[in-house]
């Protein structure tokens, strides 16, 4: 492994996606210390999908201090960015803009938790959880975070519960594949009575889902 090229080992370990396992987490917990950062964020990507591998249990444990749900809002208190975080994925940009900083570490802590962990933390159902969010001074770092977790970990109930209370937007579109047909049907009937009165233009909303939807219309 460490003699293969920077290229191979990012081709090998993309590899792993199919037919992923809690067999393959010894070895991705090795490649969170490659040397390629490319291979390590895939790695942490990996594990991220894997709710009971280690990294998930990390990323849980650090979320249990970070979130609080109150009045309806979601309020974020952000933890001291160790290395230990880091090697898990999440990233330290060398900006000098303080809070531009904390909203990309927000999204990364957030695109790696398991989805179970809203759920059982809270006690309430995506769509309440996804209206906190939208009540948060942080709501795009959180949105686009809850929207990757979403799509890595191939989550039918969240993905709808986004498409239906967010809407379908730059953030949201990437979990429109997961939706069943029927769903699909569900969401296009949805926003059709929703902008129903506004023009047919290349920026409809409805022709975006029906053009990128990859499904048979109905």
């Amino acid at each position: 492994w460490k003699n293969e090229s920077p290229t191979d080992r990012i081709w090998i370990i993309k590899a792993l996606q199919i037919n992923l396992s809690l067999e393959d987490e010894p070895f991705l917990e090795t490649a969170l210390d490659d040397r390629s950062f490319t291979v390590r964020k895939i790695a942490a990507e990996l594990l991220s999908n894997l709710p009971n591998s280690r990294l998930s249990k990390r990323m849980t444990a650090i979320a249990q201090t970070m979130f609080e749900l109150r009045d309806a809002e979601l309020f974020v208190e952000f933890p001291e960015i160790t290395p230990h975080l880091i090697r898990d994925g999440v990233g330290r940009p060398l900006w000098n803009d303080t809070e531009k900083v904390l909203a990309s570490q927000l999204n990364d802590v957030v695109s790696l938790l398991p989805l179970t962990f809203w759920t059982t933390r809270f006690g309430t159902t995506p769509e309440h959880i996804i209206r906190a969010v939208k009540a948060s001074i942080w709501s795009k770092s959180l949105l686009g975070g809850l929207a990757t977790a979403t799509e890595r970990q191939a989550n039918y109930e969240w993905a709808l519960a986004l498409l239906m209370t967010e809407g379908y937007t730059t953030q949201t579109m990437k979990v429109l594949p997961i939706l069943s047909l029927d769903a699909a049907n569900k969401l296009v009937k949805f926003l059709y009575q929703r902008i129903s009165d506004a023009p047919f233009g290349h920026d409809n909303v409805l022709l975006k889902v029906l053009s990128r939807g990859l499904k048979p219309w109905s």
